[in-house]
């Protein structure tokens, strides 16, 4: 589907992974982000996401922010920042299942933004809609964005 998302104030952690580490960096991210909100004393407002300015592949490392929503913060630390993602039309599909399978997800989102002519405008994120803590592996429901241009079919 499409949708327009609100703009995003949120704490994160941003790092250089590979394709064989990013399942270990993304927890150890959200755990570096938590911890400086734990010690602030901030509440997240939002579910958490990782941010892919670059998504590593088999051959190239990636760059990926795990950032948590907050309504405002004044400083962060040395392992964190504040960031503002932008707001606008997105790509949006819901994934249900585990973090290995989304290849398919990914395909089929990509297909869609391409099949209507619209161009990828920002990076995209996985929204984390719910927990492995809390769900079995096949519940897990993550939201795929990709922020789109408003040209072409909607």
């Amino acid at each position: 589907t499409t949708k327009v998302t609100p703009t995003i104030t949120a704490v994160a952690h941003r790092r250089a992974t590979t394709y064989h580490g990013i399942f270990e960096d993304i927890p150890a991210g959200f755990g570096i982000a938590m911890a400086f909100l734990t010690e602030a004393g901030i509440d997240p407002v939002g579910a958490p996401f990782t941010l892919y300015h670059q998504a590593p592949d088999a051959d190239t490392a990636g760059d990926i922010a795990m950032c948590i929503p907050v309504s405002a913060v004044a400083d962060t630390d040395e392992k964190t920042q504040v960031v503002e993602v932008p707001g606008g039309a997105a790509a949006s599909l819901i994934h249900q299942g585990s973090y290995d399978d989304m290849g398919e997800s990914y395909a089929a989102v990509s297909a869609w933004i391409h099949e209507r002519g619209h161009r990828i405008v920002g990076p995209h994120r996985e929204v984390y809609l719910n927990s492995p803590a809390d769900v079995a592996e096949e519940d897990l429901l993550t939201e795929i964005l990709f922020p789109i241009d408003a040209d072409g079919e909607l």
